[in-house]
């Protein structure tokens, strides 16, 4: 007890005192700023060389994680040069100028689709050579490359693409499979725009004097711009249920992909496609500027005119998919929100567990994924 003060002495008072100072730790964040690939033995030495001070590695540590420093993987934009800036800013200026509205417009991409997964993690002892930690990675992997289309409330078929595409056969594959007859019967006659990347196969004027017979072609596609697609979006969603179904020959990835594909609800396409005025908005705002990241982290908002989520009830049918999509996926909030419109991750975890505590879903739903 402190006789003086009738209590213990402040907390601040107690113990070893700290070797880091206000002082010490603002030179460790300019360091880190400046050098954001370090290690904490890089940061220790130059402590030790430059300030002659004397810090473990494990205070160092301590001391970034307190200035909000977590050791993660960069993050990833694209790079755009100075003249591909300028041309997304002169293309964003086109669609606002026209009033090119989003549900008027079908956006066709093609991506490529490997069997092959990389980037799984799996627990293994050092030094465990056994059968089981291996992956045996081959040179030429399983791949297939894969065309479709979306638009407001319309998904074409999935279309394999053999070998590589020029322009006779891109025109030919999108009369083949009568794309443009079939859009026309949701859309009307010609009437939207056809959106495709600048390919040379889609930017020929061959290509463009047979697509302009059937309807509108939306104009000087930036290069460079995935982020500015509502498509590309989808493949990675198809490449994450090739993650979780692991085929094993070209077959089974064609059926899983097909399969995945006719999955992907029309709530997901819809708030996709009208997000595309926003993500122009986005990028007028930020001079030309990749908006990868703010999409990936929830900074540009996806569709206009929604009113309070909370007001929105569940529907029946949106239990039905939650409960397929958990036994299929697991409880991956993130991956599974992308199938609903107009529900948040959290949103969608709350509600599935609010069914498991429902007596009368057990009677509907015999298996709840643990």
């Amino acid at each position: 007890m402190n006789e003086n003060v009738g209590g213990f002495p402040p907390k601040s008072c107690m113990g070893r005192p700290s070797k880091i100072t206000n002082e010490i730790k603002s030179i460790i964040e300019d360091y880190t700023i400046m050098n954001p690939a370090h290690s904490d033995s890089d940061l220790q030495n130059f402590l030790s060389v430059q300030n002659n001070l004397n810090i473990g590695r494990s205070t160092i540590n301590r001391a970034k994680k307190s200035l909000n420093f977590r050791w993660k993987p960069p993050k990833i934009r694209q790079l755009l040069s100075e003249r591909q800036i300028g041309n997304r800013i002169q293309f964003g200026r086109f669609i606002k100028e026209n009033n090119i509205q989003s549900h008027k417009i079908l956006f066709s991409d093609e991506s490529r689709i490997s069997i092959q997964n990389d980037s799984q993690y799996i627990w293994r002892r050092i030094g465990d050579d056994s059968e089981s930690v291996f992956m045996d990675k081959v040179k030429f992997p399983v791949s297939i490359m894969i065309w479709g289309c979306i638009g407001y409330n319309y998904k074409s078929n999935i279309i394999q693409i053999e070998g590589s595409l020029d322009s006779e056969k891109y025109i030919q594959m999108l009369d083949d499979h009568q794309i443009f007859e079939e859009i026309d019967k949701f859309k009307g006659k010609g009437n939207y725009w056809f959106q495709q990347d600048g390919a040379t196969c889609h930017t020929s004027q061959k290509t463009i004097n047979e697509i302009s017979k059937k309807c509108s072609v939306l104009p000087n596609w930036p290069a460079n711009s995935p982020d500015l697609s509502p498509i590309e979006i989808l493949w990675g969603i198809l490449k994450i249920y090739i993650k979780i179904y692991k085929p094993r020959t070209k077959r089974d990835l064609l059926y899983w992909i097909r399969k995945a594909w006719d999955m992907i609800p029309y709530s997901t396409i819809n708030k996709l496609v009208l997000s595309f005025e926003n993500r122009i908005d986005h990028m007028l705002n930020k001079n030309g500027s990749s908006i990868q990241d703010d999409l990936r982290n929830h900074r540009i908002k996806e569709v206009d005119g929604f009113e309070d989520l909370e007001e929105y009830p569940w529907r029946q049918d949106e239990d039905d998919l939650l409960i397929e999509k958990v036994q299929v996926l697991g409880q991956r909030w993130d991956t599974i929100h992308h199938f609903f419109i107009k529900r948040s991750p959290k949103m969608i975890e709350i509600r599935y567990k609010t069914l498991k505590n429902l007596k009368k879903f057990h009677s509907i739903y015999s298996i709840f994924p643990q």
